[in-house]
């Protein structure tokens, strides 16, 4: 179980870079993510359900791996220096609650596909992000609380299912 919580959590790090010793050079002697900074395991099962990591100074782009955390509640990687397109598997984590990614790099756009039916925060203002928000967003993800799009350059119209 603890090699399965390992490998998903160094494929999502693969392709993040700190600029300072930052966090992965502080977990890094600790095999055991779960006393990792900034990552929270569920007590029964083991597995991550929260990945909070805001103001690290990561760089980088992320990569569709976090798909393997399949479990993920909470992911915060707010005030990076996150960059490139935001990958689809992002959308489609049935548990996940609350989604930060604010204050980053990011660009392109939102994916067409969006299975989020647990969420109730999503925050991804101050990114460089465009295009067309999806008209689907709203019908799959009706729990939403907090909606933050500011200081991005999305076109259309947010809808609100029944």
């Amino acid at each position: 179980m603890q090699s399965q919580r390992l490998k998903r959590i160094n494929g999502f790090h693969e392709y993040i870079s700190s600029q300072s010793d930052g966090w992965w050079h502080a977990n890094s002697s600790s095999s055991y993510c779960c006393n990792w900074i900034g990552v929270t395991c569920n007590s029964s099962s083991g597995r991550i359900v929260k990945l909070q990591l805001p103001n690290q100074i990561l760089g980088g782009r992320l990569s569709d791996s976090v798909s393997y955390l399949e479990q993920l509640t909470t992911l915060d990687l707010s005030h990076n220096f996150l960059s490139g397109s935001l990958p689809v598997s992002f959308f489609h984590l049935t548990h996940l609650k609350e989604l930060n990614l604010s204050g980053n790099e990011f660009n392109y756009g939102l994916p067409v596909s969006i299975n989020l039916p647990a969420l109730q925060v999503l925050d991804i203002s101050d990114n460089n992000l465009r295009g067309f928000l999806p008209f689907g967003f709203c019908v799959n993800s009706n729990r939403i609380r907090v909606l933050n799009f500011a200081s991005n350059y999305f076109t259309g119209i947010i809808c609100w299912g029944s």
